[in-house]
């Protein structure tokens, strides 16, 4: 069983990602046990260089397959 619900973690890590204090102060906030919310914040700090590049790389693929579309599409158009 759960300690702490979902969504409650979840609005601690929003916290963490929005800049509204590290470990021990979000731990005070939201009157939570130190060791979770520090391991919740090393693992977020250690992801996020991770999950910038994957973000860059799927926006850069998801451009390359604008691209193509709209080629096949302009392609599809043509009349021969």
């Amino acid at each position: 069983m759960e300690k702490y619900e979902t969504e409650f973690k979840l609005k601690v890590v929003e916290s963490f990602l929005a800049g509204e204090g590290g470990a021990k102060l979000l731990a005070r906030r939201w009157a939570l046990t130190l060791p979770w919310v520090a391991s919740a914040c090393v693992a977020l700090t250690r992801a996020s260089p991770w999950v910038r590049s994957l973000a860059a790389f799927c926006s850069g693929v998801a451009n390359a397959l604008a691209w193509v579309l709209s080629w096949l599409r302009s392609f599809a158009s043509c009349s021969v």
